[in-house]
């Protein structure tokens, strides 16, 4: 694995960690997104079909590859538990 130092995991598992960052990143702000860093094969016409899906009025927005469901995910602040709950 990739140096860096230890790697800390949260006490309640795995990816707690990315929404315990959720819970303080982008405080107020109207929508957030979430992209994983091993993917460089995600172009940033993604992010934009994400935030031009979300500007018509989407609450959640997703990328598909080959039909399924992928990062990155746009979520707008207003989706809230249900958000949440995915």
């Amino acid at each position: 694995m990739g140096g860096g130092g230890p790697q800390r995991q949260s006490p309640r598992g795995p990816g707690r960690g990315s929404e315990q960052g959720g819970d303080r990143a982008g405080a107020g702000a109207p929508a957030a997104v979430v992209a994983l860093v091993d993917q460089p094969l995600v172009a940033p016409e993604a992010i934009r079909r994400l935030s031009a899906a979300w500007g018509a009025g989407a609450m959640i927005a997703t990328a598909t590859y080959d039909g399924g469901i992928r990062t990155p995910v746009l979520f707008d602040a207003r989706a809230g538990d249900a958000a949440a709950r995915l």
